[in-house]
């Protein structure tokens, strides 16, 4: 497949986001406690991407609620090795993956994120 320099900017119009996907190795603080070093994925950074608020923000479960999926990144293109383990850097705000799923062609990958803030990561 030929891609050319206006092809990829046509693309921006649709896809306005940089998303970076990034995985954890488990190193140990200085009270042993494993804790999480990021570093990004290889081939995975800079994508594009395009962000939106999740229709579904919490989930209640007897008298409980569960904050889930808080956004929706479509990335352009087919990205198979993302997990749920892993996390988004998007314009440079970080998200928790909680899902992933893409469509029958290969064409766009969405990630279904949750914000990470002090409270919660």
């Amino acid at each position: 497949m030929v891609i050319s320099a206006r092809m990829l900017a046509a693309l921006r119009v649709f896809y306005p986001s940089v998303c970076t996907i990034q995985t954890a190795t488990l190193a140990q603080d200085s009270y042993g406690e494993p804790t999480p070093i990021w570093s990004d994925l290889a081939d995975h950074a800079e994508l594009m991407c395009r962000l939106s608020p999740a229709g579904e923000r919490e989930t209640r479960r007897l008298g409980l609620v569960v904050e889930e999926t808080t956004h929706v990144a479509a990335l352009a293109g087919y990205y198979p090795t993302v997990t749920p383990a892993m996390r988004a850097v998007v314009d440079g705000m970080v998200y928790d993956i909680t899902g992933v799923r893409s469509d029958g062609q290969g064409m766009t990958t969405w990630l279904g994120m949750k914000r990470v803030t002090a409270t919660n990561g």
